[in-house]
This record gives structure tokens, sequence and C-alpha cells, in this order.
């Protein structure tokens, strides 16, 4: 009887997801990680390709700095109230009224929060039209007013962009929480490439008419939300409607409004950052390029890791097994780490060449600003291995619907990053240096935070010991330091872009190689598993000691982490 009960129950869970999903097969959790994980490094490659191409497109100094400011400023808006906060906190309460077969209840909720929210993103947007010019100058009094005149147009039209990106990410929250990824990260990642060529195209013909720039990209942002609304047309059940005392209307409030109060306060760092560069031109270009570096790496390497974990961590905490949750939290940290460790390690010793491998194209950059984005990028190396681990607990607590935890992250950083960078800016004269530097201070001091926190609240689900995994990562990267430091002092560079291209991705491969060779040395479990990959790609055996188990744990995992719930399949009768 309880065998029968378990079936009935499997059978009708599976029945609510193939409703939810509108008739439409759900993705299985290994086809939904390559597509969002392909998605996410094609993502990160067309915002590398545009911090490396606006430059020589738009003339370094006030053309370059301008769109920048025009940029940054709408985004204000667009992350906080159109963004990525809205469509999580839509997929994560999707999934937890599909399990609880709460769907109907659900969306009458959602669509009376999300109804209000549609009205506050008008009035937001309203509102910033109209004051567009006065801020522009409020954040950035010390610029040249030719910077301001050229940044109030574009930013203007890009504010329009948040109605309709509020759509789109409702549609894609719907997308997701039904288990549809590949009908949202496909469209987004090839607009992304359809704004990137449009926006080459545009410039190269007329670089000072930025307005038509942002036109183009505001439509790109129309079609996107067009394209996923008629996808998300079988899956997405909105009603124009508000009702204030609905209880799932106040649950979705409750974990969407903290995350989006969040990312507004993050945006506002970056914000402040523009403003404290100085009057020098070209200072905005430089720290915004180097910051996009930083993101890239994080957008293609942490940001998938972390993503793939949050599902699954989801479905562990809702079936309180514990401890599945701490290996898979701890492998995430782990392969997140490891990943990010050498590329960190590159831009610790090599950033001249990567200033000039990426960023100095027909010689756009002069050479104090390029000595300038070199020192920026070797001061985000420690920046980046720290907003890894802070990636990968955000990402957690976010599995746990505790966006308040990432409330406090923000109001932290809001409070802590601007007097960190005042001290280091103004106090004791570092200049932009100073800026990473503070952004050092502020992702430890979040670290410290989200670390304790996150023993507090879960401690049955903590991350497993990690001190033996640290110094075999110390390990490593100083094997892969040292060798990449008698790599430069070889006297090997040359004048010709291709040269440099490749004499630069050479010495990226040899740091990599001995970073995985240390690895096999030390029996480093993670580079185990990238050979166990490459073995069975290639056809060959297992390894042998392949499968150890984290310090703490008392047997290996054999098998995948997944859940309980079978994947959705006919399933043979027993004779």
């Amino acid at each position: 009887m309880r065998r029968g009960r378990q079936r009935q129950d499997w059978s009708s869970s599976l029945l609510e997801d193939r409703r939810a999903s509108g008739g439409l097969i759900p993705l299985t959790p290994s086809k939904a990680a390559r597509v969002y994980t392909r998605s996410m490094v094609l993502v990160a490659l067309m915002g590398l390709f545009h911090a490396v191409a606006y430059v020589p497109s738009l003339e370094f100094g006030v053309l370059s700095d301008a769109w920048v400011i025009a940029r940054e400023w709408p985004r204000l808006l667009i992350r906080s109230l159109a963004g990525a906060a809205l469509g999580v906190s839509v997929a994560l309460r999707l999934k937890a009224s599909i399990d609880r077969k709460q769907l109907a209840r659900f969306w009458r909720g959602f669509s009376s929060a999300a109804t209000l929210l549609l009205l506050v993103t008008i009035i937001a947007v309203l509102f910033g039209e109209a004051l567009c010019n006065p801020l522009l100058c409020l954040f950035n009094s010390g610029k040249d007013d030719a910077v301001i005149e050229m940044a109030v147009p574009s930013a203007r039209i890009l504010l329009v962009q948040t109605a309709f990106l509020f759509p789109a990410a409702i549609a894609a929250g719907a997308l997701i929480g039904t288990r549809l990824y590949h009908r949202v990260m496909i469209p987004v990642a090839s607009i992304f490439v359809v704004a990137q060529v449009c926006f080459l195209i545009l410039t190269r013909n007329t670089p000072e008419h930025l307005m038509g720039v942002a036109l183009v990209l505001l439509s790109c942002a129309a079609l996107l939300s067009l394209v996923l609304l008629f996808l998300a047309k079988r899956v997405l059940h909105w009603r124009i409607m508000i009702d204030t005392r609905d209880p799932m209307y106040r649950q979705f409030m409750r974990l969407a409004v903290p995350g989006m109060v969040a990312v507004a306060l993050f945006q506002l760092n970056v914000l402040f950052d523009i403003s404290f560069v100085g009057k020098s031109i070209g200072a905005v270009t430089v720290l915004d390029q180097s910051k996009s570096f930083a993101r890239f790496l994080l957008m293609a390497f942490v940001i998938p890791v972390a993503g793939v974990m949050t599902p699954v961590l989801t479905q562990l905490f809702d079936e309180k097994r514990y401890s599945r949750a701490r290996t898979l939290l701890t492998r995430a940290m782990r392969r997140a780490l490891y990943i990010i460790t050498p590329f960190s390690i590159i831009l610790a010793v090599m950033p001249e060449d990567t200033a000039v491998v990426f960023f100095q194209w027909r010689g756009a950059l002069p050479e104090a600003a390029l000595s300038d984005e070199a020192a920026l990028l070797r001061l985000y190396a420690l920046p980046l291995i720290l907003a890894t681990i802070l990636v990968v607990y955000y990402h957690a607590f976010l599995a746990r619907r505790m966006t308040r935890m990432l409330l406090l992250a923000g109001v932290i950083a809001a409070v802590a990053h601007p007097l960190l960078s005042q001290l280091f800016i103004r106090r004791l004269n570092f200049g932009i240096r100073g800026i990473p530097i503070a952004l050092s201070g502020t992702l430890l001091l979040l670290v410290i935070t989200m670390a304790v926190l996150y023993r507090i609240y879960l401690r049955e689900a903590r991350l497993r010991k990690i001190l033996p995994f640290a110094i075999r990562l110390i390990i490593s990267a100083f094997a892969a330091g040292i060798v990449l430091i008698a790599l430069n002092t070889l006297p090997v560079w040359s004048e010709h872009k291709a040269w440099q291209i490749l004499i630069y991705f050479v010495k990226c491969l040899v740091v990599l190689l001995t970073y995985y060779v240390t690895g096999i040395v030390l029996r480093f479990r993670e580079t185990l598993d990238t050979q166990s990959a490459w073995r069975e790609r290639l056809k060959l055996g297992p390894i042998r000691g392949g499968d150890l188990p984290f310090p703490g744990q008392k047997h290996p995992m054999t098998k995948p982490i997944q859940s309980r719930r079978r994947p959705f399949r006919r399933r043979s009768r027993r004779r």
C-alpha cells in the first residue's frame, strides 16, 4: 500500500508539472544545465565584446565616458524592477506552487503583485525621464559638461527599456519555473548577439550619434519582450487585477521585494564608483573596461555553476535532505573556486598583457590609460575570488527563498563601499586604484557576514570541511603563479596584434596545464572530475580513485545528486 501511495504521489506531481508547462515537455536537469551554461557563456562573451568594441568605435574620451554614464544610469531601474531579481522570484514561487499543487492560487495572487509592480515601473520610468538631467548632474558633478550633454538623451531612451523588460522578466520567470529553460536562454542569448552586431555597425558609421544606438537597443529590448511573451503564452496566466489581501500576493511580495531592493543598492554602488573617479576624461571608460573583464569571468564560469546548483538545492531543502544539500553546496563552492582561481592568477601576474590583448585595438587607448587599466585588472584579482564565494552563498540563500539576506548584503554594501572608497581615494590619495581596493574590503565583509548567517540559519545544510581543499588550491595556484612569472621573464613579445594574441593565449594555456597537472599530483578532487569527464568524452576507461568522499562524508557520491521525484516518462507495468 505504501508503494502504491508513492506511485500515486509521483504520478500526480508529474501531472501537475505537465499542466503547469501548458502541455509542453520540460527539460531534464542535465539538458537544462547544458542550455543554461552555454547561454550564459554566450551572454558573457557578448558583454566582453561590447566592452572591447565600444572604445575603438566611439573613440576614447568624451564619447566613451558619455556612453558608460548613459548606460549605467538606466540599469538602476532595469535591474531592480525588470531584471533577474524579478524573474528568479517568479520562478521560485511558481515552482513551489507547482510542488504544493497551488497553481491557481499562485496565479491569482501573482496577478495582483505583477499589476502593482507594473504600475510602480511605469511611475518610476516617468520620474526617471523627468529627473534624468538633474540626477546625472548630481551623480557626475565633477565631469565635463560635454559628457553630461551627450549622455542625457541616450539615458532617457534607454530608460524606456524598463517598461519592455518588465513583462519579459515575468515571462522568463514563468518559463524557468516550469523548467522550459531553452525557451528563455536561447532567445536572450540571440538578442544579445543581435544587439552587439547592431551596435558595432551603427557606431562604425556615425559614432557621435549615441541616440541612434540607444534606439536600436530599445528596439532589441522590445523584440525580446515580444518573443518571450509569445513563447510563454501557454504557461503565463497573468490577469490585470489588484487584491492586496490575497495571501499568495503577500508571499510573493515578501520574496521579490527584498531581492529587487538589494539589486538596486548594488547598482547604486556602481553609480557611486563613476562619481568617485574624478574629472579626468577617460577615467570612467578605464574603470568600466576593467570591471567588464572581471564581470565576464564571473558570468562565464561562476554563475553557471551556482545557477545549476540552485534548483536542485531548492528541491533538497524542500525534501529536508540536508546531508545531500551540504554535499551539493560544498561541491558547487569548490568547483567555482577551482575554475576561477587560475584566471585570478593571470590577472594578478599578467595584467599588462591582458589589457593590451583585449582592449588595445588600433591604438584606441593612450599609454597612461593602458597603464591605469593594467593596474586595475591586477587589483581586481582578489575581488574576483571573494565575489565567487559570495555568488555561491547568494544562490544558496535564493534556493532557500531567503531574499532578506540579499537585502542585508545590499544595505551593508551600500554603506561600506562608499565609505571605503572615500577613504582610499580621497584620504589616502590612491586615486582610481582605490575603487577595487575598497571593493575588496566590502566583499570581504560581505563574505564573512554571509558565511556566519548561513551557518546560523541553515546549520544543518552548512558547508563541509573546506580547509584541505583550500590548502591544495593554494599549492596549485602557487605553482601556476611561479610558472607564469617565469614565462613573463622571457623576452617574447611582438607589435603585431595577431602575434600578441597568440603569445598571450600560449602563456595562459601553459598556466592552465600547470594548474591541472599540479591538481593531479595532489589528487585534487575537481581535477580528477575534469580528467574523468575528458576520458569519458574520449571513450577511455575511468580513472582509479575518482570517487573521493568530501571531508566529513562517510561514503563517496557515486551517483549525481537529484531529487526523489522521477523524470517524466511512461513507466512500464509490473507483471
